[in-house]
């Protein structure tokens, strides 16, 4: 059997077109998925930190969200 170093080029092409192909096809599926990983990592910490304040961990989650909505909502007014 060939592992990774011994495949040669062409296979190795190939698998890089499909895998490419797929990722294009599916990004309708893929970057909601990319997008809500970012945000959670982006929005966790403050939501801890909320939890120190003795906010549950939901409640902290809703403050959170509806604070970026106020955030995004008041910079869009802003601009225009």
């Amino acid at each position: 059997m060939l592992n990774g170093r011994d495949a040669p080029f062409t296979t190795k092409l190939i698998a890089v077109g499909l895998s490419v192909a797929g990722l294009a096809l599916g990004r309708e599926f893929f970057i909601p998925i990319a997008l809500a990983l970012c945000f959670q990592a982006l929005l966790t910490p403050l939501v801890r930190g909320l939890g120190r304040l003795r906010i549950s961990a939901p409640a902290g989650a809703g403050v959170v969200v509806l604070g970026a909505r106020a955030f995004l909502v008041v910079g869009g007014l802003a601009s225009s």
